[in-house]
């Protein structure tokens, strides 16, 4: 047998007798880090924009565990002495579970820091998410002083939601400047999620101008104060899969 014969039948023997090879494994989409950090500047920007507009502030948690401490270093640093009323506007959809649980342990000592420095305080709760989700916007307490309500309507956010990234935060702010403030008293929002708004949709009255206006239209004077949530595990995923399917378009996001 020449050499071309022992080939040809060293080729047919291991494709007829040899072992078999387990099929590899599907590539996980993985997004570079730039595309991650760029899409995380887009709601930091977002954020920046809402405070600046309403001489609130801007903070950035890095862990759950860091967003009582924010609520409360908030509270300390731009919350006069005397009467105040504050409204919690919060992203509710799947990726905020840790940080809100985190909110929800702590809430017990949060409102009595605000009761200390601040005791006449009335407190709300708005939870949004957006228009394809259960529910745009919910107002989970209207304002009161009542501290027990004000605990159970956070203990009962739950999280769930959010097929694609940005979430319609201006009409959680819009549901929140709704509720019944009172004209000579501080007025604060103290707005909590990880994802940028939605300014794509079209014919949507509830835009970065129209609820920066409205909240310092009088009587409301309302300064809105933002907490960044670090993009974890689940809002890393969307991106990657948001960046893909942009990527696939033959356009780059955000």
């Amino acid at each position: 047998m020449n050499t071309r014969a022992l080939l040809v039948a060293s080729c047919l023997l291991a494709a007829c007798g040899g072992p078999v090879r387990a099929p590899a494994p599907p590539l996980a989409l993985v997004a570079p880090p730039v595309v991650i950090d760029a899409s995380i500047q887009v709601r930091v920007d977002a954020w920046t924009r809402l405070s600046t507009a309403t001489e609130g502030t801007t903070v950035e948690s890095q862990a759950p565990e860091d967003v009582p401490v924010l609520i409360r270093q908030i509270f300390d640093e731009h919350l006069p002495e005397g009467p105040v009323d504050v409204v919690f506007v919060v992203d509710t959809t799947g990726s905020m579970g840790d940080d809100i649980d985190a909110v929800k342990r702590d809430m017990r000592e949060i409102l009595a820091h605000l009761r200390k420095r601040n005791p006449d305080h009335r407190v709300g709760v708005v939870a949004y998410r957006d228009i394809f989700d259960e529910y745009l916007t919910r107002t989970m307490l209207s304002l009161t002083d009542d501290d027990r309500r004000i605990q159970a309507a956070i203990s009962a956010l739950t999280v769930t939601g959010g097929d694609d990234w940005r979430e319609h935060v201006y009409a959680g702010i819009h549901t929140a400047l709704g509720q019944p403030w009172r004209p000579r008293v501080s007025q604060h929002i103290i707005l909590m999620g990880d994802a940028p708004p939605h300014d794509d949709y079209a014919n949507d009255p509830r835009t970065l101008d129209a609820v920066t206006a409205r909240a310092q239209t009088a009587p409301l004077h309302v300064h809105i104060h933002t907490i960044g949530i670090r993009c974890d595990a689940t809002c890393e995923k969307v991106l990657v899969e948001e960046a893909a399917a942009a990527e696939a378009r033959g356009r780059v996001v955000p």
